[in-house]
């Protein structure tokens, strides 16, 4: 690329951002960082960067010093004028530090990655009531489980050894641990959505985010509703949407494990989720009306569940190996049948890390995968029915049964494509 056409990328792309948090700051009614200011604070921080490139980099540092001297000048004046009516707050002048940093971290870094964190600035600027919501609907036993998934994820992952362990050398204590951060993370995040959203829910977004910290639990306590009075129609519209979720937990889980075979994931479970929205739907149109209370959730950050869960995923990876090893590939879904009966993340992740490893072939993984969903929603409908009573399995076996029949037909009727 010509340089100059680069440096005009640069330039532009700086405003750009510039400009997009400027927008965001003078649409909230900042004091001194509107739509201009933060454009040219940023734009400053991109010369500064491509003048360090001539000049060494105390010009960054010069830059800085600058920004932050009229920052405090300008709080200065404020307090003099008006000490009652001052915001303690500082996030805009957090925010102008930063763009001064992006902007001089554009003059030679990655453009995508100056979106990214752009991206993150404006977030984290525009989501503020929502943020402190969030705070306000933690308690204190849900912060300590957050802690803890901070030591899941940075304490005990980089200690552990990054090798394969026994004798069919699939046991990586690394890799197993990684996989139970991806989970809890994934249930996490469906988490704190549920705890801003959870008091307030209705029937579908009760299911829906309950589904994406726990389906299996989230079935348990619509069930529960049932037979103490809730509508039948309405528990099982929870019920198989928090299942539907799933098949969205799922295709997230082998696309961070094994990207590849997300294609041939993806299809089946969409064809599948398609279905139960398109079921779900019409049952709501026919009960529609808010009731029931949504289920309570247990905090999925914490470090007991986290252990179990590493346990069944490691004893999952194992006998999936050595059914193919000893009983043939046949066997794998046999496993996959009795351990998506379980928990359907272990399987799932046990069979994409197989996949990309190259010991399942990918036409066989999709099907194992898939395989597992199919067995977990047959746990689930069954749970359903025997806490819920004979009314509420009808109307989730009703629901349930169109994709769970399309899920069968894929398995058997898809013609393989000869990956390896």
């Amino acid at each position: 690329m010509d340089p100059s056409t680069e440096l005009f990328e640069r330039i532009g792309l700086s405003v750009a951002l510039g400009l997009l948090i400027g927008l965001q700051r003078e649409a909230t009614g900042a004091e001194f960082a509107g739509l201009r200011s933060v454009a040219l604070v940023t734009l400053f921080g991109t010369l500064s960067g491509l003048l360090a490139g001539h000049f060494g980099g105390w010009v960054i540092v010069a830059g800085l010093f600058a920004i932050t001297t009229l920052l405090v000048l300008g709080n200065v004046m404020q307090w003099r004028g008006r000490v009652a009516d001052v915001d303690p707050a500082i996030s805009t002048e957090i925010a102008l530090l930063t763009m001064y940093g992006l902007g001089a971290y554009i003059a030679f870094g990655s453009f995508v990655i100056a979106v990214v964190i752009a991206g993150v600035v404006v977030a984290l600027l525009h989501f503020r009531q929502e943020l402190h919501s969030l705070v306000g609907h933690l308690a204190a036993g849900d912060l300590r489980a957050i802690m803890q998934f901070v030591l899941i994820t940075f304490v005990v992952l980089p200690v552990l050894p990054d090798r394969t362990f026994g004798p069919l050398d699939v046991f990586n204590p690394f890799e197993v641990w990684l996989m139970v951060t991806l989970i809890v993370g994934i249930s996490v995040a469906g988490y704190l959505l549920y705890k801003v959203f959870g008091g307030n829910a209705g029937v579908l977004l009760g299911g829906a985010l309950g589904g994406a910290v726990s389906s299996t639990a989230t079935t348990l306590a619509y069930a529960r509703q049932a037979r103490e009075g809730l509508a039948a129609g309405l528990a099982a519209v929870a019920v198989t949407l928090a299942s539907g979720v799933t098949f969205v937990r799922v295709a997230l889980e082998v696309g961070v494990v094994a990207p590849r075979l997300l294609p041939a994931v993806a299809l089946p479970l969409g064809i599948m989720l398609a279905l139960t929205l398109g079921g779900v739907g019409l049952a709501w149109l026919r009960v529609r009306q808010k009731g029931g209370r949504p289920p309570l959730q247990q905090n999925p950050a914490e470090l007991g569940p986290a252990v179990t869960m590493a346990a069944l995923y490691a004893l999952v990876l194992v006998l999936l190996a050595a059914a193919k090893t000893y009983l043939g590939s046949d066997a794998l879904y046999v496993v996959s049948v009795v351990a998506g009966l379980s928990d359907v993340d272990a399987i799932a992740l046990s069979i994409a890390r197989l996949a990309n490893a190259g010991v399942v072939a990918e036409d066989a993984a999709w099907r194992l995968v898939l395989v597992g969903v199919l067995s977990n929603t047959v746990f689930k409908v069954l749970l359903a029915g025997s806490i819920g009573g004979r009314a509420l399995l009808v109307r989730v076996l009703a629901l349930a049964a169109p994709a769970f029949a399309a899920g069968v037909a894929l398995v058997l009727l898809l013609p393989a494509s000869g990956a390896q």
